[in-house]
């Protein structure tokens, strides 16, 4: 059971012998912290417009911006376009 795990790390010896490969995982843990950034920075405009959507809409809309969490996933299908049409016309 275990030497067969250890056998799953022979596959990170390539990346030493491959200068190509070595190059790709350079490349992509060097994009973490930029791709983290990004993240963040989404997240927070996600909860500033939950919020403004939860101040706004609460009382003529409860399942969609009933709360903080409900309005994030709200937002969050808004900005990636699933049933969008729907979410807006159910708000007027």
């Amino acid at each position: 059971g275990q030497l067969r795990l250890l056998r799953c790390f022979r596959v990170f010896r390539l990346f030493k012998r491959i200068p190509s490969l070595r190059q790709l995982m350079v490349a992509l843990t060097s994009s973490v912290p930029a791709v983290t950034s990004a993240f963040v920075l989404m997240c927070l405009i996600i909860a500033i417009y939950s919020i403004i959507g939860v101040t706004f809409f609460k009382d003529d809309n409860t399942p969609m911006f009933g709360d903080f969490f409900s309005g994030m996933f709200t937002i969050f299908q808004v900005m990636t376009g699933d049933s969008w049409s729907d979410i807006a016309r159910g708000l007027f």
